[in-house]
This record gives structure tokens, sequence and C-alpha cells, in this order.
């Protein structure tokens, strides 16, 4: 297995750190990545959110590419942990969607100035996750996470 740590940060209290598991790379198990037409190639990447050494979540993300240039990416996100809440709590505060924004952020500096103007974005929650506002739009290169 080929197993690389992608990046860390905390959310909430919580040390977060994300994991790709490169020997998945390509596994598009069947999903609708609802690309738009300017995606020309694509692929795919698989990765682990962890929150305090548990696991959190489990991520699949499609990267949509006109040419060499990213323009797309659509993450689907699934629930590992009964602490995940299932929809944005009453506080406000969204940890899926701040654990998402960890990896996005990541994919946006690695891919620096191989990116088109604006690049779309949508995540999709798996069952038992409810859908959140603000997890889909545009992401540009100064829109990385600050933590």
């Amino acid at each position: 297995m080929d197993i690389v740590t992608t990046c860390g940060g905390d959310v909430r209290g919580r040390a977060i750190v994300v994991h790709e598991l490169r020997h998945r790379r390509g596994e598009e198990k069947g999903l609708d990545y609802r690309f738009s037409l300017r995606v020309k190639e694509s692929t795919v990447r698989h990765y682990r959110v962890t929150a305090d050494g548990e696991l959190a979540l489990e991520l699949c993300v499609g990267l949509g590419y006109d040419g060499e240039f990213l323009c797309d990416v659509t993450v689907f996100v699934k629930k590992m942990h009964k602490d995940v809440p299932d929809s944005v709590p009453g506080n406000g505060v969204d940890v899926v969607a701040e654990m998402v924004e960890l990896v996005t952020s990541d994919l946006l500096q690695e891919h620096g100035e191989r990116q088109v103007d604006f690049m779309v974005w949508e995540a999709i929650m798996e069952p038992s996750l409810q859908e959140r506002k603000g997890m889909r739009g545009v992401l540009r290169i100064g829109d990385v996470y600050q933590w």
C-alpha cells in the first residue's frame, strides 16, 4: 500500500490529518462526478481524514482537467465515525466542511499554476450525511484554508 500524508490542520480543537491512498488512484467506484463540458481528462483520488487519530471521513475526489489544467473537482464525502454530525449543528460550526476545505485547499496549492482561472467544485454527501450550504462553487488559488 502507498499511503501519503498530504496535509493537516486544526478543526475546532481537533488535530486533523489527511492521508491520500495513492495505491487507489484512478479507482472511480462507478460514481457520477458531474464534470462540466470543459473537462477533457479526469482522474480519481481517495483520502482518509482522521481527527485526533480516529478515522472521521473518507473522500473520493474526482479531478477534471482541460489539458494539463485543473478545472473541476468533485468530492464524495462518507462519514466514518459516529461523532461526525450528519447535519450542521445549531451552533453553525460545520466540521465536515472545514475538513473537506483542508483537502480542496491542498489540491489548489498542489496544482499551483496548472489550473484554470477559476475551478468549479462540489461536495456530495453520502448518507447519512445531509447536504450542506456552501459546499459547491468556485475556487481560486487565493482561497486556501487559513489555519
